[in-house]
């Protein structure tokens, strides 16, 4: 085979569900409106996915050995070649000591005292089948990921948007550039953090010592299983620096963190809904959250109309229409949000009838590059065609409609779920 000939595996993949999932889902465009307010709130330093108060110390960890390697020589001229720029050399060393992280678990998966949950990577260690991981640095990029995708994915890619929003570094990666507060951070994290866990502070020592020598044998294994075991382990230390950090003391942030009381007596998660979080006394005046009010039933009761479309296959639009006349004049009498920038909103503030939710819908669809989940067939007497048909069925999906509006459950939860995670983690140590 000549060396440029295509390999069979650039064609043939394993099979990902989550590909499928990725494409269908969100069909009426609501996240990109529920995460516009959802982050005036807590101000981007935390997202639906960037919730595991491990994930963020581990990135903390990371950033901070690759800060003290830049004291030192601040171009990592001793790691790198001049073929890479300052922001893939630092991508880089990331992914290594993401993986590093990684191959510390697997190696001692049979340590009861070692969490995997959480942890980014666990299910793909295997195939290292307890060799030493690969620590050339120069390698192709797709040979230093362990996951697919590992820069956007991985514990960097998940939570470096809420680390620039923390001020920590640039989107080079610069830690000391203006605007950010990555020396002042760090100092901090020396003073409030390390200086109370020997063990981290051994392991931070030993790491830049690794790297420096890159030599194998000396990788610090037994401290990163210490410090990283256990989801909880640095939770006590660290409680003070995210809380502050996050944002989460300050209002209305510091309001919603308060009120999920996460745990009862018998150690069990308490149920929240949403609705209830953003409508305690505590809160409910605050701008923001009363902007969440305002738009959150908007976007429910769009919700219940659609999923009763995706019931009608071959049904006549004009029918369906008349069906849902009286449940369209509740959606227009709702209050209006109008939000500058959030050209969303205002579209679906102008549907007013099932063709025009379909069209919506279509035409979301089409910007995306995705296929529709129902359409209207206008060569068969504009008879609805469905391409993803609804779980619920019509008698449930009029049950809600038939409520008052105020009565019916939020259906998004403004990253609720994501504070949840962070408070559990800081709270329970």
């Amino acid at each position: 085979m000549k060396n440029n000939a295509i390999k069979y595996e650039q064609i043939f993949t394993e099979y990902d569900k989550t590909i499928s999932i990725e494409i269908n889902k969100d069909p009426l465009g609501q996240q990109l409106i529920w995460t516009h307010f959802g982050q005036k709130i807590f101000k981007n330093k935390t997202t639906s996915v960037a919730l595991d108060i491990r994930s963020y110390n581990i990135n903390l960890f990371h950033h901070y050995i690759i800060y003290k390697l830049r004291e030192k020589d601040k171009n990592l001229s001793h790691l790198f070649s001049n073929r890479f720029s300052l922001k893939e050399r630092v991508e880089r060393v990331l992914l290594l000591l993401e993986n590093i992280i990684i191959w510390s678990w697997w190696n001692n998966s049979d340590n009861p005292s070692w969490e995997r949950n959480g942890l980014l990577g666990t299910s793909k260690a295997s195939i290292w089948k307890n060799e030493i991981i690969n620590i050339d640095l120069l390698s192709d990029i797709p040979k230093l990921q362990l996951l697919k995708n590992q820069k956007s994915l991985g514990v960097n890619g998940r939570y470096k948007r809420p680390f620039m929003e923390m001020k920590f570094f640039t989107s080079k990666y610069d830690y000391e550039s203006d605007g950010c507060r990555g020396k002042e951070l760090f100092d901090k994290f020396e003073k409030e953090i390390l200086k109370k866990n020997k063990d981290l502070a051994s392991l931070v020592e030993s790491m830049i010592e690794w790297l420096l020598n890159r030599e194998i044998y000396s990788m610090p294994q037994d401290f990163i299983t210490k410090v990283f075991g256990k989801t909880n382990t640095l939770a006590k230390i660290t409680k003070d620096f995210w809380l502050e950090n996050l944002g989460l003391r300050e209002s209305p942030a510091k309001e919603i963190y308060d009120i999920l009381n996460i745990f009862v007596e018998d150690n069990q998660k308490v149920k929240y809904s949403v609705k209830t979080i953003y409508s305690s006394d505590v809160i409910k005046y605050d701008s923001k959250v009363k902007d969440i009010k305002a738009v959150e039933p908007r976007l429910t009761y769009l919700y219940w109309l659609f999923e009763y479309l995706l019931c009608c296959h071959d049904e006549d639009l004009e029918i369906i229409d008349k069906e849902l006349f009286h449940y369209f004049n509740k959606y227009k009498n709702l209050e209006k949000i109008n939000e500058e920038n959030l050209f969303r909103l205002a579209e679906i503030n102008n549907i007013v009838d099932a063709k025009g939710l379909i069209k919506y819908h279509q035409k979301l669809m089409e910007q995306r590059q995705k296929s529709f989940w129902i359409k209207i067939n206008e060569n068969m007497n504009d008879k609805i065609k469905i391409f993803n048909k609804s779980k619920k069925n019509k008698k449930t999906i009029i049950e809600k409609l038939d409520k008052e509006i105020e009565a019916i459950d939020w259906i998004n939860d403004y990253y609720i779920r994501s504070i949840m995670n962070i408070k559990m983690g800081l709270e329970v140590a």
